[in-house]
């Protein structure tokens, strides 16, 4: 072979095969190959690619702030402060985060597999397949539901982006961990989420089945976990019963604000807030730093799914906030009564956030400005990991870059049984193409 001919097949090696590498990911980020729901409202004010461009700025600067190796061999982990500590919370978080980013990270597959290696060297003392809810350790080494079922989740959009033939069958991993998550942490009777695998499902005590958290109502995920283990209509009872969770405390308060504890009556099945200082802090009752996630998880299952109850309760939280804040997103306060009363005069970006994913459910020219507007405050805001993460999982469906688990190839048709049940569909053909 001639040196010229040495020379070509190395430039072909490297221009094709560079671009080989880069086809192994299936979605790669700023494809926006995802569908959202039909009417679902996206910030105007930008292309599509200042908006991609905003979005991965905000991941570097996350992935800086927060991401670490682990330094006692095992991977990659979020970390929470300055003192390293990390949760089954930030590793859900995390792990949902990365594969979304993959192709603008290079390195994602191998973060991603990092915090998964991370998530499974500390497991739970009460089910093994979930993970120990803080390192190092606070009170307990057992489990706490929403780190789980994000970890889960963001296992289910690792296989989507990568496949599952790899080192990781993530596919199968996921499998595992979502068969652990209502084993031990669903209730039995009730299909609540309980807190962690710590409940004891028919304790005497204030927690057991009947006792939840508003922010674990995570029905996009559920929706997702039934497809994967064909247990569709398991899950389904799992979002029916979260849904009446809310639309009981909706019909109580009307403001569509959740408490960040809920209680059930195990006879009537009526949903009403904790009472104070039930978990975590006297702001128990109220919508606080759980409930806060609210409105991007709600808001999520409706302009992904195209759900017609989130639909519902997302709208009514984007409705009770552009109120209550003169469509200025800075007057979001620190924390509400559900009468809708702030508790505080400042504002936090935690607060903010979400709000942007529940407006996306918007309909008229306000709504429009009203998103435009939250997307504006967040979109190079930094203030905490906490924070910081909520906003990124919110950026991230506002820019239409969020992928979704969960297939449409067989949607039932209005009227149908399943339709009825699972809350109806708003549409299938939205923004962008399934592919």
């Amino acid at each position: 072979m001639s040196i010229r001919h040495v020379a070509l097949s190395f430039v072909w090696f490297i221009v094709f095969g560079s671009i080989h590498t880069a086809s192994a990911q299936n979605n790669p980020f700023g494809s926006h190959l995802e569908n959202y729901a039909s009417g679902t409202l996206f910030p105007d004010q930008y292309s599509q690619g200042q908006m991609d461009g905003f979005v991965s700025d905000y991941y570097d600067q996350w992935k800086s702030d927060w991401l670490r190796t682990d330094p006692g061999g095992d991977g990659y982990r979020v970390v929470m402060d300055g003192s390293g500590r990390t949760t089954s919370e930030s590793q859900g978080y995390g792990m949902i985060i990365v594969p979304n980013m993959a192709g603008h990270d290079t390195a994602a597959q191998e973060v991603f597999d990092g915090l998964y290696t991370y998530s499974r060297a500390h497991p739970s003392e009460g089910n093994s397949q979930l993970m120990d809810w803080a390192q190092p350790d606070a009170t307990g080494n057992r489990s706490a539901f929403d780190g789980d079922a994000d970890i889960a989740y963001g296992l289910l959009l690792a296989d989507k982006q990568w496949g599952s033939t790899g080192s990781i069958n993530y596919a199968q991993e996921a499998k595992t961990i979502i068969e652990a998550i209502h084993t031990s942490t669903i209730g039995p009777e009730s299909d609540l989420p309980m807190l962690g695998d710590w409940v004891i499902a028919n304790g005497t005590g204030s927690y057991n089945q009947w006792s939840t958290r508003s922010s674990d109502f995570m029905n996009g995920h559920f929706r997702a976990f039934g497809q994967a283990t064909g247990n569709e209509a398991q899950w389904g009872d799992v979002i029916k019963a979260t849904q009446k969770a809310v639309s009981d405390i909706n019909t109580e308060f009307g403001t569509g604000l959740m408490p960040d504890f809920v209680v059930v009556d195990p006879v009537s099945g009526n949903a009403s807030p904790a009472p104070p200082n039930f978990l975590e802090s006297d702001h128990d009752d109220e919508y606080w730093y759980n409930a806060g996630r609210t409105p991007w998880r709600f808001g999520a299952d409706a302009v992904l799914n195209g759900d017609a109850i989130s639909h519902e309760h997302a709208q009514l939280l984007s409705e009770f906030f552009q109120s209550a804040s003169n469509g200025d997103p800075n007057q979001i306060l620190g924390g509400y009564d559900l009468d809708g009363n702030p508790l505080n005069t400042w504002s936090d970006l935690f607060f903010i956030a979400p709000v942007g994913v529940a407006a996306m459910t918007g309909s008229d020219a306000g709504d429009q400005l009203w998103l435009n507007s939250i997307f504006d405050n967040v979109k190079a805001s930094h203030v905490n990991y906490y924070s910081d993460s909520v906003n990124l999982n919110s950026l991230l469906v506002m820019s239409g870059n969020a992928l979704n688990p969960v297939s449409f190839n067989a949607v039932p048709e209005p009227g149908s049984l399943c339709f009825l049940c699972c809350g109806g569909v708003l549409g299938v053909i939205g923004r962008r193409r399934r592919v």
